[in-house]
């Protein structure tokens, strides 16, 4: 894959600042990142568009769980400010939660804070989506996101 000069800084930083030489996307195109038991998100980027994006698996079988679609339009409104929507994976009909942030102009602790701030989006939907009784117990997410190699943070 091809970056930016821009996308490319961003993840050296990021590989540095996670004690690695670098990053390598896996088979999909991600990297993907565990924080703590059940807490999954990827990292991916677009190099037609220069973005990187940030996804998450909010419930593996979100499509068929989600009771009513106004509460994923709900929040969906709370979270565009950020570039962030909900979303259902078209194949696997898994309820995920996606962001995007723009390369250009991007600087790393920019980056990180885009991502500190999707993490705590991913924590407060999935809370609120467990509150309806519909999310998983979190075990099939990270074979939802990928079967790469995990960073531990």
């Amino acid at each position: 894959m091809q970056f930016s000069n821009g996308a490319q800084t961003i993840l050296d930083q990021f590989a540095a600042d996670q004690g690695l030489r670098q990053l390598a996307f896996d088979e999909d195109g991600l990297i993907p990142i565990q924080l703590g038991e059940d807490l999954f998100i990827a990292v991916g980027y677009n190099p037609a568009n220069d973005i990187f994006f940030f996804l998450s698996v909010i419930d593996p079988d979100g499509d068929s769980a989600l009771p009513d679609p106004w509460w994923a339009f709900a929040r969906n409104q709370e979270l565009a400010a950020r570039r962030t929507r909900l979303a259902v994976e078209p194949t696997s009909k898994a309820l995920m939660m996606i962001a995007d942030t723009l390369v250009s102009g991007l600087q790393f602790p920019d980056f990180t804070s885009r991502l500190d701030a999707f993490v705590a989006d991913v924590e407060k939907v999935r809370q609120a989506y467990g509150e309806l009784g519909a999310a998983g117990d979190g075990t099939d997410t990270l074979s939802a996101l990928s079967n790469g190699d995990m960073i531990r943070v």
